[in-house]
């Protein structure tokens, strides 16, 4: 099977590390990275080389959908962790491929 390497993007170092330790214990997952993603995204992108990026939006959705937003096309899919349902659209809308809740367990 092969392994996913995922890049954790998070403002929230509690949240960074909480994601990358729930992910340590999946079969076919490897953390490949993790940013707060308030730099050089596409430089992150490009070091770490993730299949997926996993976007803790946080819960002040704004800024992180407009970072989300700025991506260059062709940059790898991301799943956006969203505060609430509402805010589904706007991260689709920004880029994001797949959408789940900060709640989901």
């Amino acid at each position: 099977m092969d392994t996913v390497r995922v890049l954790i993007v998070a403002s929230d170092p509690l949240s960074r590390g909480g994601l990358a330790a729930l992910l340590a214990g999946q079969a076919g997952v490897s953390v490949a990275g993790q940013t707060a993603g308030a730099g050089d995204l596409a430089s992150d992108i490009e070091a770490y080389r993730p299949d997926v990026i996993l976007w803790d939006l946080g819960w002040d959705t704004l800024a992180s959908l407009e970072r989300l937003g700025e991506l260059e096309s062709g940059h790898p899919p991301v799943l956006a962790l969203l505060p609430s349902g509402e805010m589904g659209a706007q991260a689709w809308n920004a880029g994001a491929r797949g959408l789940l809740l900060r709640t989901a367990e």
